[in-house]
């Protein structure tokens, strides 16, 4: 499995993000959508992980991204925007989508974009 999303800490305080591209962003600058995003990414995707290792550091990442949207956003999840065009390939294979809206437990989370990465 490809690491997508890591939490990486440089220095001594400053935190920082480390996208799928491989930019790193400060946690100052990281938007609430970008965070609804990584919350989604993972709670999804964790569900049919099969290495265990990968399922905990998916579960951290999702608590994280649930953690820093209740910090700043009053805990308002926002819907899911996929970015990339393998996250599209990988909810078709977990039968998540239906036209282009995401589903998860029978809940629409998000919609899919035609300009995906």
């Amino acid at each position: 499995m490809i690491e997508i999303f890591k939490p990486k800490i440089e220095g001594r305080e400053k935190a920082v993000w480390q996208t799928a591209e491989g930019r790193k962003l400060p946690m100052s600058k990281i938007s609430h959508q970008h965070l609804s995003n990584i919350y989604w990414y993972n709670k999804v995707f964790s569900t049919d992980i099969r290495q265990r290792n990968c399922k905990h550091r998916m579960e951290f990442c999702m608590r994280f991204a649930e953690h820093k949207i209740k910090e700043l956003y009053q805990g308002k999840i926002l819907s899911w925007k996929p970015v990339y065009k393998y996250e599209k390939i990988w909810l078709e294979e977990l039968n998540s989508l239906k036209e282009n809206n995401i589903l998860f437990e029978g809940c629409k989370i998000g919609e899919l974009d035609q300009n995906l990465i």
